[in-house]
Order: C-alpha cells, then structure tokens, then sequence
C-alpha cells in the first residue's frame, strides 16, 4: 500500500494497510503532532552537530546486514 499526504508518504505491506491507515488518521490531530514535532525537531539538530542519517535513523546495521558499508 502506497499512502501520500501533504506531509509526506509511506509505502507499508498490505498486511499493515488498515494498521497503517488508522495512524495516518490521527496524524493530524494535536495529541499526535506534538511529538512528533519535537522528534522532528531532534532530527534537524542532530545532523547539524554532524551526526551521519544512517546512525540517526539506525540504518547503518541494515547497510552491514547484506554485506555493504558507507564510507563516512
């Protein structure tokens, strides 16, 4: 399932579709956008301090896993 937003978009397996549907329904509701405004904002200030987006989005392990590195 493909899912677009004003905000972005999220490609999730059809097994999680409705999972996946119900959360973007409460996305914009207050109770919601305030944490994730606050881990958005984490998420600029970490790359400006210099940390690289495969450790902030703890993707490097997946990049080892198949046999592949990022040269930092």
């Amino acid at each position: 399932m493909v899912l677009a937003e004003a905000d972005g978009v999220v490609v999730a397996p059809a097994a999680k579709a409705a999972h996946t549907v119900r959360t973007a329904r409460t996305a914009g509701t207050a109770e919601a956008d305030e944490p994730r405004e606050s881990s958005e904002e984490s998420r600029h200030r970490r790359p400006a301090a210099g940390s690289v987006g495969l450790d902030i989005h703890l993707m490097r392990h997946e990049l080892q896993v198949p046999g592949l590195c990022h040269d930092d």
